[in-house]
């Protein structure tokens, strides 16, 4: 049996180290550009940059500088800068090109911090903005009315008004009925119809009434005479009966014409008139511009933070043991871990600081959510920050998501607030209480932002004339000191609503009724004026032809007394 050499083990045990210390020398770096900068940059959208890689292997850990984050909408921007990045590794998980991290240490981390050079990814689309956004979520069409009168012209050249239609209509049944009356008169019984019962009569008269032949013969004649003069009379007085009755029915609907002109004005006064119900929300229009744009921020963020949470998620992902969270039954563990962070970062105002719990991207491996809770307190301009919450996607089917966060004491000094318009609104000073509440369910989202306002001084300096309405919540801005506002949002992150509540509203509601009244009674004048202008003419017109039935009915008239003459000439002889 051969010695065991002490030098020969102590080479070999030496040389299995060199040959682990190199192996972990080339697969570290590969591992953290693939898990950091190329995952993150996938995921981004834009660059995830690091100026360098330190590794230590006594113990192993390794040390991240000037980790760079590009804001994909600004990529001369980034999104997040941290100086460095310290954590210690765990060997035997790093060789099978696993990172798990035990503790991770950040160190001055910074938001929206200058770029050298542009983060911005060759074939990447900029990220989705405000107007991506579906047409149908509130985001849209968020407006401050201006309380003008409209142009009255301009809206009656495109309208439809009832009141012109019906009487545009009344006018061609005038005609056409007239062109009808005309025929009809052709064929009812006329002057050379009763010229010829003239005759008939003159013949009987000038008849031999003497003999017995012309006394037996002359009644039945006068019947036959009497009942063909009757036969027509009754056809001219049906006819004169018609047309009397159907212009009074033409005069009638002439005379509708001023009840439709009258709704047409009423009509386009509610159409183009503001309500007392459109300007009840007045919070909603002046600041549902900056919170929609701060929601949409948020919901693009979080669309891309979503992937590197369930980048296992399907089928391929196992639950975690029962009563063993956070190690597999089979021993697997995921690919990247970081168990536990302290971070700090720093702000305008100073420096807030806390801890992050299980950050992988395979949550429903390891089977444990991440978890976050960063606090600041006595800060420049700030009293205290406190900021936790949740991301559950241990089970990618039914996540959930929470954030909590309470800033208190904050001083604002000159904080804009965008309108969408020509209308800045500045917060000059205020001392601001600020709840933010908000639970994502999959993608059912039900957030709640509660801000109180003290000691607030606003200005409102609008570019040339905005209108009466600007006029009065710059007023109104002004009585005010204290002003607490709630934004609620409901629904699913592609399709949700939003409610803005502030006092505001209630200390605008009298002064803005009266403005809208006045605004609707001029509105309802010029409209009546304008529409009166269009209509009557046309009324006129119909009149006129109305008129030219009065031929038709004399035409009748004279008729039915020939007729009658002749009846009363049948009689006398006989």
């Amino acid at each position: 049996m051969r010695k065991i050499n002490v030098r020969q083990v102590l080479a070999l045990g030496v040389g299995i180290v060199i040959i682990i210390v190199v192996i972990g020398i080339f697969l570290i770096d590969p591992i953290v550009e693939s898990q950091i900068e190329k995952r993150g940059t996938r995921a981004i959208g834009a660059k995830v940059e690091l100026a360098r890689v330190d590794v230590s292997f006594f113990p192993m850990g390794i040390a991240l500088s000037d980790l760079q984050v590009t804001n994909p909408d600004a990529p001369m921007t980034n999104a997040v800068q941290v100086d460095r990045i310290a954590a210690n590794l765990e060997i035997g998980p790093l060789l099978r090109r696993k990172i798990i991290i035990d503790e991770m240490a950040l160190e001055r981390a910074r938001f929206n911090t200058p770029r050298a050079t542009s983060g911005a990814v060759p074939g990447r689309g900029p990220a989705k903005t405000a107007a991506a956004v579906p047409a149908d979520q509130s985001c849209q069409g968020l407006r401050l009315p201006t309380l003008g009168v409209p142009d009255v012209t301009t809206i009656l050249e495109k309208a439809r008004l009832a009141s012109l239609a019906h009487v545009e209509g009344v006018q061609a049944q005038i005609e056409r009925q007239q062109v009808e009356w005309k025929n009809k008169l052709g064929a009812l019984p006329g002057p050379d119809t009763f010229d010829a019962y003239r005759q008939r009569i003159e013949k009987l008269t000038s008849s031999d009434r003497t003999s017995v032949a012309g006394l037996l013969r002359a009644p039945a004649e006068i019947q036959s005479l009497q009942k063909d003069l009757q036969r027509d009379l009754d056809l001219l007085k049906n006819a004169q009966k018609d047309l009397e009755g159907e212009v009074s029915g033409l005069k009638g609907r002439l005379g509708e014409v001023k009840g439709l002109a009258g709704k047409d004005v009423e009509a386009l006064v509610k159409k183009h008139s503001l309500t007392n119900t459109d300007l009840k929300n007045i919070s909603r229009a002046l600041l549902g511009e900056a919170f929609c744009g701060w929601v949409t921020q948020a919901i693009d963020w979080y669309d891309r933070i979503k992937p590197l949470l369930e980048s296992r998620s399907g089928p391929q992902a196992t639950q975690p043991a029962p009563g063993n969270a956070g190690a597999q039954a089979d021993g697997s563990l995921p690919d990247f871990l970081i168990r536990k962070a302290f971070a700090s970062i720093e702000l305008k105002s100073g420096t807030i600081s806390g801890e992050l719990k299980n950050i992988t991207s395979d949550q429903a491996v390891f089977g444990l959510p991440t978890a976050f809770y960063l606090s600041g307190e006595k800060m420049k301009g700030v009293n205290l920050i406190q900021i936790n919450g949740v991301l559950d996607h241990v089970r990618p089917a039914s996540t959930k998501d929470t954030l909590d966060m309470t800033i208190r004491g904050l001083a604002l000094e000159d904080f804009v607030i965008p309108t969408g318009s020509s209308l800045p609104l500045t917060i000059r000073r205020a001392l601001a209480e600020i709840r933010l509440q908000s639970a994502l369910k999959g993608d059912a989202i039900d957030a709640v932002l509660n801000t109180g306002l003290k000691n607030a001084v606003f200005e409102m300096a609008p570019e040339g004339d905005a209108g009466p309405i600007v006029d009065i919540i710059a007023q109104v801005l002004q009585g005010l000191s204290r002003v607490d506002i709630a934004a609620m949002v409901n629904g699913t992150l592609k399709d949700y609503t939003m409610r803005i509540e502030s006092g505001l509203d209630q200390a605008l509601g009298p002064a803005i009724s009266t403005v809208v009244q006045k605004q609707t009674s001029e509105l309802r004048q010029q409209f009546s004026a304008a529409i009166d202008a269009r209509v009557t003419p046309v009324v006129s017109a119909a009149q006129i032809n109305l008129a030219g039935f009065d031929v038709l009915q004399r035409e009748l008239a004279s008729r039915l007394d020939l007729g009658k003459d002749l009846t009363q000439a049948i009689k006398k002889p006989f």
